[in-house]
C-alpha cells in the first residue's frame, strides 16, 4: 500500500520497522486517480508523501499499532483525512490535522512545507472519504467471508481497476515502441548501443 521507500525513510529511528520492497504506492494511485498528486497544480506530490507516510509509521508503531499493510493504510487515512464527529476521536497519536495555515511535517531529518499545497482541503477529503468506503467494505466483506462468499476487493472501493487497466495498457504500448526503436540484431540481444550525443550545426540542440 506504501512505497518502499517510504518506508526507509524510518529506518534509522529507534523504532524497528519490518520494511518490505516492491510495495504498490496505494496512496499515490489514490492521488493520482483523482489528480490531486502533481505539485504545480496544488496537489500532493510524492516527496511530501513520503514524509507523511513515514511520519505516520513511525507514530502509528509507537502508539501500539502493527505494520500490517492494511491496518497502517486504514490507519493513515484516518490520520490525515477530513472526517465528521460520527467516525472521527481527535488524538494527538492517531490524527494529525494538515488543512491548517503553515503545516509542515518533519521525519527524520525531511520536512514537508504543506504551505503550496493548496488542494490540501480536497486531499484530506479524499483521504477521509477512502477511510469511511474502508470501513463500510470491510464490514461488508467480513459478513461475505461467514457466508463463504467474495464479492469484491477492498482496494477495489477506492481504487479504480478500469483506470489502472488503461495506465498498464498505455506503459504497455509506450514500452513496445522503445522496443521496436532499439531493437537490432538478435545476437546482441535485441539492443542497441547509446548512440553518442551529436551536435546539430547550428542550433543548440542535442540529439540522442
Amino acid at each position: 500500500y506504501f512505497p518502499a521507500s517510504a518506508r526507509t525513510l524510518t529506518s534509522s529511528s529507534s523504532t524497528p520497522v519490518r520494511t518490505s520492497g516492491g510495495r504498490h504506492g496505494g496512496t499515490a494511485v489514490i492521488l493520482r486517480q483523482a489528480d490531486l498528486d502533481a505539485p504545480f497544480t496544488g496537489g500532493l506530490g510524492s516527496f511530501k508523501l513520503y514524509v507523511l507516510v513515514a511520519y505516520h509509521l513511525r507514530s502509528h508503531l509507537l502508539s501500539g499499532g502493527d505494520d500490517r499493510p492494511g491496518e497502517v493504510l486504514l490507519s493513515f487515512l484516518y490520520r490525515y483525512g477530513t472526517l465528521d464527529d460520527s467516525v472521527s476521536y481527535v488524538d494527538d497519536w492517531t490524527t494529525t490535522p494538515l488543512d491548517g495555515g503553515g503545516t509542515k511535517i518533519a521525519e527524520d531529518g525531511c520536512a514537508a512545507e504543506l504551505d503550496a499545497v493548496y488542494k490540501l482541503h480536497l486531499i484530506c477529503g479524499l483521504f477521509g472519504l477512502c477511510y469511511v468506503r474502508l470501513l463500510a467494505a470491510t464490514e461488508e466483506l467480513r459478513n461475505a467471508l461467514r457466508s463463504g462468499n467474495r464479492t469484491k476487493s477492498l482496494v477495489g472501493t477506492v481504487v479504480s481497476a478500469e483506470k489502472l487497466g488503461h495506465e498498464r495498457e498505455g506503459a504497455e504500448r509506450r514500452a513496445a515502441k522503445v522496443n521496436k526503436k532499439g531493437g537490432s540484431k538478435a545476437g546482441d540481444g535485441g539492443r542497441k548501443p547509446a548512440a553518442e550525443p551529436k551536435f546539430k550545426r547550428g542550433r543548440d540542440v542535442i540529439i540522442i
